[in-house]
């Protein structure tokens, strides 16, 4: 698998869907502390998935204050009741 920015320090959370979609936000440095990353899974048991992170920081992006130290994001679902 493919990313194309650093996600080292990033948040990841599997989405609650039927895909068992994954989302990873934010990264190390530049423009991966504004990442947004999105990987669906199409592989079986014993078999390997052909499918690769969707990744485009230029058209989706968090938006954030960049601090001088480090970074550690965290993603969580908040269910509506």
């Amino acid at each position: 698998m493919h990313v194309k920015t650093d996600v080292f320090c990033s948040g990841s959370i599997i989405l609650p869907d039927i895909a068992a979609r994954q989302i990873n936000v934010g990264g190390w440095s530049l423009d991966s502390t504004f990442g947004i990353r999105l990987y669906a899974p199409d592989g079986s048991p014993g078999v390997n998935g052909t499918n690769d992170w969707e990744e485009n920081w230029q058209e989706l992006s968090l938006q954030a204050i960049k601090f001088d130290s480090l970074n550690y994001f965290a993603v969580d679902v908040i269910r509506n009741m």
